[in-house]
């Protein structure tokens, strides 16, 4: 358990394109994603880290189910669902963050729009990539 609890915390950090180089990054993430023993964060982030965006929003879903508060969940469901390009999701749980008063979530999550309310994105490798201050 301690050294899945280290890998998690590894994963937190690890480069977002890391696990398209690396096969054996995408196998750690992968099991990590797997492991029900680790936190909901934990796993949702290794979903999001290996590009399985459907995946990580099911389990962010299952997380908010039990914890409508926890914010890293909602903050990685944001990220998730950006990178699927459902906008309008992704924007009302970023209304959530912020109604939760809960600043360094929403700034994480935050893509930044401009004023015009158009969203920028462009696609690289199958994921998306914000333009702006904030990329997720």
């Amino acid at each position: 358990m301690a050294t899945a609890a280290a890998a998690a915390r590894a994963i937190e950090v690890a480069l977002p394109n890391a696990a398209a180089h690396l096969p054996a990054v995408l196998d750690v993430l992968r099991s990590l994603a797997e492991e029900p023993s680790l936190p909901k964060p934990t796993r949702v982030q290794a979903r999001l880290l290996m590009g399985d965006w459907a995946a990580a929003v099911e389990l962010a879903d299952e997380g908010l189910a039990a914890d409508p508060k926890n914010v890293a969940l909602r903050a990685a469901k944001v990220r998730a669902k950006v990178a699927l390009r459902d906008f309008d999701a992704a924007q009302s749980e970023l209304d959530m963050l912020k109604s939760a008063r809960s600043v360094p979530a929403v700034v994480v999550a935050q893509p930044h729009w401009p004023s015009s309310g158009a969203i920028p994105w462009k696609a690289r490798r199958g994921a998306v990539t914000l333009v702006g201050p904030a990329r997720l």
